[in-house]
This record gives structure tokens, C-alpha cells and sequence, in this order.
């Protein structure tokens, strides 16, 4: 399962670091206006870049860029490639300055290609089917609700939260660096939440610093967590938590194979 996200990885890292600029074939569309959305869902392989900014929105590529859909309904703004081989190499820039929720699937990528933040009590992001969402810069919200299944893949370099709320399952990968003053982590079926695999192609340095952190694994999922105040660990079936530091308090309920340990690098 692990392996299989490996060229997931580094195709997305290729492609934060590449520069989409016009050849004879390539074209570029500016939609000027846009019925107003809050909530974004990419699907069917086609890469986001979304960053802050006055509500604005372009599609470059090549091919037939018209194939791309950009459907808005109920403030929700949908955007997808049915058939691949209509269009080539599609980008959708979008400029907004206050998103709900944001979520990707079907081979979909999503760059927060700025640094970012909402008005909104919880950002939600979530990752299905083999999907990525990612960023390099700094992301502060009060709650991050991160959903992950089906070998999907989210890593964030630099958060500043409240809380931090994350749930995968199947075979899915995430890596999150910054603080937060608590964590609540479920984990199930072989996913793997911040441990330092070179293979990933991910740049990670440590796992997310809390004040205090809940996790859950079951059925050989591993997550590494960084708790300063009290850790919560539970967890069953082959799984395992790394620890990071010295909690002021741990308690931990790890039945039928499962294991708690501490690792500090």
C-alpha cells in the first residue's frame, strides 16, 4: 500500500516546482466571473494551484480546454477533466480569499500555493482516490479537518492551529509540520501520518508540536506525534505511535500486538 504512493508523491513535488508557461500549442482561458463558492471539489486529473487573493480564476493547458468542467451549485465549485485525453497538462488558478472546505479526488491534485487562511471556523480538506493536497506555506485556521481514504495523500510544511482533526483510513499518507494546541487523530487499515519515509519524495522534518494529542490506530496503521502536555494513545492490531519529547502525562490503552514508543528523531 505504502509503495504505491510513492510515484503519487513525487509527481506532485515535480509539479509544485514546475513552471507552466505558454508554448504554440498551449492555450489559456480567464474566466472573469464566477458564481460565488466557498467550497471547492477537483477530480479526474487535474492539478489546483489556489491561493489567496481577490475572487479570480484562469485554465491553461493544451488541447481542448473548454472539456475542463467548472460547474458552481449551492456555493460548491466542481471542477473536473471526464475525459483526459481531450486536454493536456491542466492547470486552474484560482484566486479566493475565503474557503470552507476544500477537496480532491479521482487522481485530482490541489497546490495551496500561498499562504492561507479563513474567516471560517474549520477548514475541512479532504483527500480521496489516489488525490493530493499540499503546501509549502503557512496555513492558520482555528479547527483543520483533514479526511483522507484510498490511498490519497496530504502533507503540509508549516500549520498554526487550535486544533487539529484528522482521519484516514486505507492505505493513505500525510505528513503536517507546525503547532496546535490540540490533536485528534483516528487511524485505520495501513495509513501512515508523519513518518519520515524517504522514498515519499516529501521534504518533512517533524511531526506537528501539540499540547495535547488524542490518537487512535488500528489494523497496522503508525502515526509519529509530538504531545508537550498529555498524550492519549490507543491502539490495537500490529499498530504503532511514536512519541516525541517528554508529555507531562500518557496514558495509553495498546491491546493485541500494538505498541507505544517513544522516538525523537
Amino acid at each position: 500500500m505504502r509503495r504505491s504512493l510513492v510515484p503519487l508523491v513525487i509527481s506532485l513535488i515535480l509539479l509544485s516546482f514546475a513552471t507552466f508557461t505558454a508554448c504554440e500549442e498551449d492555450a489559456n482561458i480567464i474566466y472573469p466571473e464566477v458564481d460565488p463558492f466557498d467550497k471547492l471539489i477537483v477530480a479526474h486529473n487535474v492539478t489546483v494551484k489556489l491561493m489567496n487573493g481577490n475572487p479570480d480564476l484562469s485554465v491553461s493547458g493544451s488541447g481542448d480546454l473548454s472539456s475542463v468542467q467548472l460547474v458552481v451549485s449551492d456555493g460548491i465549485l466542481t471542477i473536473a477533466l471526464p475525459n483526459p485525453g481531450t486536454a493536456q497538462n491542466v492547470v486552474v488558478e484560482i484566486y479566493h480569499n475565503d474557503m470552507v472546505s476544500v477537496s480532491c479526488t479521482q487522481n485530482g491534485r490541489l497546490n495551496l500555493a500561498s499562504d492561507f487562511t479563513t474567516s471560517s471556523h474549520t477548514l475541512t480538506v479532504a483527500a480521496y482516490n489516489s488525490a493530493a493536497i499540499y503546501s509549502y506555506h503557512t496555513i492558520t485556521v482555528d479547527t483543520l479537518d483533514i479526511i483522507l481514504s484510498d490511498e490519497a495523500f496530504v502533507g503540509f510544511s508549516q500549520v498554526e492551529l487550535s486544533k487539529n482533526k484528522l482521519s484516514m483510513w486505507s492505505g493513505t499518507l500525510c505528513f503536517v509540520e507546525g503547532t496546535a494546541t490540540d490533536q485528534l487523530i483516528e487511524m485505520s487499515d495501513g495509513c501512515y501520518y508523519n513518518m519520515d519515509d524517504r522514498d515519499s519524495g516529501w521534504a518533512f522534518s517533524e511531526p506537528l508540536q501539540a499540547e495535547n494529542t488524542w490518537v487512535s490506530v488500528r489494523n497496522g496503521a503508525m502515526a509519529w506525534v509530538n504531545a508537550t502536555n498529555y498524550l492519549n494513545a490507543v491502539g490495537t492490531t500490529g499498530s504503532i505511535v511514536y512519541y516525541k519529547g517528554d508529555p507531562a502525562t500518557i496514558e495509553e490503552n495498546m491491546t493485541n500486538g500494538a505498541e507505544l514508543i517513544q522516538k525523537n528523531d
